[in-house]
């Protein structure tokens, strides 16, 4: 599928808010199946980085290394399996335009691949609910049926990212990334448009670039992107400025989403 159009995505804070990986690992625990310290210290390094006491270079390499450190020993296949359960109950973690979105690029026959510092198996158990054609997240070794402590993958930091979208080929064909942060550069470098969630402040001045609100309506949201990739134009003097109406009900306030 080599000449398939490609969406490249992260997952964290893009299409889910928080970070996965410190929810599954204690999910786990109540499980029995994650070391206990090795969870306290992925939390504490979350909220460190929330504080601003960590930088996101330090939190992508430590925690990691403390989710592998926490699942040594355990039954990959019963992982897997608590995979699958912790899905269903983590699907209202993701924004309210992820689904809808994601759906609609696939029916456009777009090739998603999610490159993101979430633990593979959550991605994998995701892929039963989601439309996407590859996934690439922190992968834990293993031998035979026990994980081992040692790092496989680790797509959280900047440079893990670009390696992978190196090895991956697609750059002639990616038509638009989907990120929240600096580590996300590598996915917008190799895409013609980019779309950055909550930061107004990455690419601000970048014509090739849409500032999406992750309160936004979903039906809005997917408007747009579609818009975006159909070639029509989009001037900032006619778009500098959206507002998107909310789906809930309850609310009358707008979403605004800048598409710069």
């Amino acid at each position: 599928m080599r000449n398939q159009a490609v969406a490249l995505m992260d997952w964290d804070n893009t299409l889910r808010r928080g970070f996965t990986i410190s929810d599954w690992a204690g999910y786990l625990v109540q499980h029995g199946v994650f070391d206990q310290t090795a969870h306290r210290g992925i939390l504490d390094a979350v909220g460190a980085y929330a504080d601003g006491e960590l930088r996101y270079e330090e939190l992508s390499y430590r925690a990691p290394l403390l989710y592998a450190e926490g699942l040594r020993g355990q039954d990959v296949q019963h992982v897997a399996e608590l995979a699958e359960e912790f899905v269903i109950s983590d699907e209202h973690n993701l924004f309210p335009f992820a689904k809808p979105l994601l759906w609609k690029l696939y029916q456009a026959g777009i090739n998603i691949v999610v490159i993101s510092g979430c633990p593979v198996e959550v991605l994998n158990a995701y892929s039963g609910r989601l439309p996407w054609g590859q996934v690439f997240g922190v992968t834990v070794g293993a031998r035979g049926n026990r994980y081992r402590s040692n790092l496989i993958t680790n797509p959280a930091g900047l440079e893990s990212k670009r390696q992978i979208v190196d090895q991956l080929g697609y750059r002639s064909k990616v038509t638009v990334a989907f990120g929240d942060s600096n580590s996300d550069l590598p996915l917008f470098d190799a895409s013609q448009w980019k779309v950055v969630v909550d930061n107004q402040d990455l690419f601000r001045s970048d014509i090739t670039a849409r500032h999406l609100d992750s309160r936004s309506s979903p039906q809005g949201v997917v408007e747009e992107v579609i818009r975006l990739l159909e070639g029509e134009t989009i001037t900032r003097r006619r778009l500098k400025t959206i507002s998107w109406l909310s789906l809930e009900p309850s609310r009358e306030s707008h979403c605004k989403v800048s598409w710069r």
